[in-house]
């Protein structure tokens, strides 16, 4: 009469939970809407410190500009605030892989992405990613980092260093205060700002219930109580 809830079991084994492929898909759009609202923010704080005009299509007439070659520039020439603003606004689309997880070494799609963190850092040999992406798109080569055999992957740990080197070289030449490049690299909640390298921390995971007093959480595992149980109840 009722529907167990699951997928079809296979192989012997339970299905999973229909809850799942639901799970999922509420993540995606969580985070779509997380990355919409982090550019959104970012853009009026950039308009505020003159990066970016006000007027939308002046806005949009920047796109035309190359970004990869702003961000190349970066690090030999003076930029106009508005290129500032596209270069940095650039930086914010694809911030690199940052896991949050506790256990890397155990997560399949850590464990792949790893090597090749190692050897895009090893090819770009004193270079900022943004200097590499550009001579990269002047031989016509590919410049997404897609996870396929043979390809590259950034980490978080590149951008940050390009942001800085950007930094280090355009802040003498233009009005933005010390706090407003620590704001846009890290953000500031006291304003209610993010930041280009925000990334929020996992839920921490509650304890369960005890099996037997149902009314208090278990023990953690690293009591000696709860150790004591455990050899007590397994062996």
């Amino acid at each position: 009469i009722f529907p167990d809830g699951r997928e079809p079991s296979s192989n012997g084994r339970v299905g999973e939970s229909l809850a799942v492929e639901r799970r999922l898909a509420r993540g995606a759009r969580r985070n779509r809407d997380r990355r919409l609202n982090r550019k959104n923010k970012l853009l009026e704080r950039f308009v505020v410190l003159g990066l970016m005009p006000e007027i939308i299509e002046e806005r949009k007439a920047l796109e035309a500009l190359n970004p990869y070659e702003l961000r190349a520039a970066a690090l030999d020439r003076p930029l106009t605030p508005h290129e500032l603003g596209r270069t940095l606004f650039h930086i914010n689309q694809r911030r690199g892989f940052l896991s949050n997880r506790k256990s890397d070494g155990d997560d399949e799609e850590t464990g792949k992405i790893k090597p090749k963190i190692s050897e895009l850092r090893a090819a770009l040999n004193e270079q900022t990613l943004g200097q590499w992406l550009f001579d990269r798109q002047k031989n016509g080569q590919s410049l997404r980092f897609r996870g396929q055999d043979g390809d590259f992957f950034a980490d978080r740990a590149m951008y940050l260093q390009e942001f800085d080197a950007i930094r280090n070289n355009q802040e003498p030449r233009h009005n933005l205060s010390s706090d407003d490049w620590d704001n846009l690299r890290n953000g500031n909640k006291a304003q209610g700002f993010d930041g280009i390298f925000f990334q929020r921390k996992l839920k921490p995971v509650e304890r369960g219930r005890c099996e037997f007093f149902i009314d208090e959480y278990r023990a953690h595992k690293d009591l000696p109580t709860a150790q004591e149980f455990r050899i007590l109840q397994e062996i």
